[in-house]
């Protein structure tokens, strides 16, 4: 493993001498190089995976604010509807702009709808997604853990 290889480079590297030394000592930086790019990519990973997560909580929340909305816009229409109720119900005729009132008021309650179902299938998935993702990579990076983490003769305990 990549550990293991720096170590016996570094455990060598005063007993190495003129062309031999410099090669050791290129080797090492190769290592130590290859090791930081490892750590970079898997911190960007987690970076994505944390990015992606977010995001698709915030867009869960804005789906379940726009049902929230929804729900005071029915209401607000309920009551438009009532008052409509009553004028036609005591003999009257209504004005034409309670009618358009309430024919706004549904529109907008089904566009809340309409877009409250969207944001959350689509954060319901992309929670899903990121979750499954962030997983893997937390997997991986463990194994890399394992693989780099120096062990005794082959036996090794990880707690």
């Amino acid at each position: 493993n990549l550990d293991q290889a720096l170590e016996r480079y570094e455990a060598y590297r005063p007993h190495a001498e003129g062309d031999t030394g410099l090669i050791v000592d290129q080797r090492i930086a190769e290592l130590e190089e290859r090791k930081t790019r490892i750590r970079k990519a898997d911190r960007g990973k987690l970076i994505i995976g944390g990015v992606a997560m977010g995001t698709s909580v915030a867009a869960l929340g804005g789906g379940i604010a726009f049902f929230l909305l929804r729900k005071n816009v029915q209401e607000d229409a309920t009551a438009v509807q009532d008052s409509i109720d009553m004028i036609t119900g005591n003999g009257g005729t209504p004005e034409q702009s309670l009618y358009d009132e309430k024919a706004e008021l549904d529109k907008k309650a089904k566009n809340y709808y309409v877009g409250g179902y969207i944001l959350t299938l689509y954060g319901g998935i992309a929670i899903l997604y990121s979750a499954l993702y962030l997983a893997k990579v937390v997997k991986l990076r463990k194994a890399k853990k394992l693989a780099f983490k120096p062990t005794t003769s082959g036996v090794a305990v990880s707690f």
